[in-house]
């Protein structure tokens, strides 16, 4: 996917967003975010109303009140969310987020998002997402693996390999569903195929490999990375091994000697490049900064809903082809299902086995959406046509 874009301009530059926090500007409640694209595909599509109506709307929303001991004596009660949106495919799957800013509303606009980009990918998994509202940062290791294990037990009922399966996400890692698989092997038996711990997001994690990736296999150029703190830029070109080498010994961005320090605010967006790929947090690119985004000739969603329907329209108004979160972000979701199904099987894929399917699923779903997008025309987006293939196959599938 990201080849088709990249070749049109030799050698591309590319400037990532890998770990933004930039505040969102938009009125759009986060749900109602996701639904503005089903709700857009559905009026092109024969859907019955009652239909429509269930599409819209979880499975089921548990929130409970975790109750977590602090290493000081304390005790502090975090909200802790499990969103089960659809799943006509097979069980739930969804990452488990950390983050102050957790919420159900959020957790609903991800489980959808999942849900569209599992039936697109044509992986047998509905969507789901959980997640609790603390920052994790001001906890101590202890702590939050004491929280982590409060989260199983509180929503063992609905998670499991045959119900919902949890995986990394924004401030979890492989040590997070190492507790989650163990906590759950106490409260329900052995069970390897409870979780899976490949996806992980951030600079160093989703959006280096990616800025690796482009540089290495198809030749861009990485001018630019931003991150939550610091941001870099090269108009000649960022040594992408170089950079990963210097963040992974806790260097920042900023001190990188092969770019210059620059301002990590909006005005990153105004430097020069032609493709643009947001891989962090969602809400980056809104109707606040939009107006930075006309001058790039692609923007790829890597990051869920790192754009809001704001910043779409505006970038669909003045020709700006955006590679949207349904296609963008599936290489995460294609391969968690793959570790579910060796996880199934008691066994263990070569990596050139993994890569071969992961190409061919991922090809699969850009070659459906670009024949639905051709039923309908060239001007039809890429999202559009993305959400109507993944609503046609979960209509066949009911």
């Amino acid at each position: 996917l990201l080849g088709d874009i990249t070749s049109r301009f030799q050698p591309a530059r590319c400037c990532g967003l890998a770990a933004g926090a930039r505040a969102c500007t938009t009125t759009t409640p986060t749900y109602g975010r996701t639904s503005v694209y089903i709700k857009e595909a559905l009026g092109l599509l024969d859907f019955d109303p009652q239909v429509e109506k269930a599409i819209l709307n979880p499975d089921r929303e548990v929130k409970v009140n975790l109750v977590v001991p602090m290493d000081n004596g304390e005790v502090n009660m975090y909200d802790a969310y499990r969103v089960q949106h659809n799943n006509t495919l097979g069980p739930f799957k969804g990452g488990l987020i950390y983050h102050e800013n957790v919420s159900l509303d959020n957790m609903r606009s991800l489980a959808s998002l999942n849900t569209w980009k599992f039936a697109l990918l044509g992986v047998e998994f509905g969507g789901s997402k959980g997640g609790v509202a603390v920052d994790p940062r001001g906890l101590s290791e202890h702590e939050v693996e004491k929280l982590t294990r409060k989260y199983v037990q509180a929503m063992r009922e609905v998670l499991g390999p045959r119900i919902d399966i949890p995986a990394p996400d924004i401030n979890t890692d492989e040590r997070h569903m190492a507790w989650l698989f163990d906590e759950f092997s106490k409260l329900k038996g052995f069970a390897p195929a409870a979780v899976t711990g490949w996806c992980r997001l951030g600079f160093g994690k989703l959006g280096s490999w990616t800025a690796q990736i482009l540089q290495q296999e198809m030749g861009a150029k990485i001018v630019g990375v931003s991150c939550s703190e610091t941001a870099v830029y090269n108009e000649a070109g960022l040594d992408v091994a170089a950079l990963r080498a210097h963040v992974a010994k806790g260097g920042l961005l900023k001190d990188f000697a092969g770019g210059t320090a620059v301002p990590n605010d909006d005005t990153f967006l105004d430097l020069p490049a032609d493709v643009l790929i947001p891989c962090a947090v969602d809400g980056t690119i809104n109707s606040g900064n939009v107006e930075r985004c006309k001058h790039f000739k692609a923007v790829v969603e890597a990051a869920n809903s790192a754009l809001t329907p704001e910043a779409d329209a505006v970038l669909r108004q003045c020709g700006v082809p955006v590679l949207p979160d349904i296609l963008a972000n599936g290489g995460t979701v294609v391969v968690s299902f793959f570790e579910q199904v060796q996880n199934n099987q008691l066994m263990q894929w070569e990596e050139e086995d993994v890569r071969r399917e992961l190409d061919r699923y991922i090809t699969d779903a850009y070659d459906a959406l670009l024949r639905e997008r051709e039923q309908h025309g060239s001007s039809m987006p890429l999202r559009t046509a993305g959400y109507m293939v993944a609503l046609k196959r979960l209509q066949r599938a009911e």
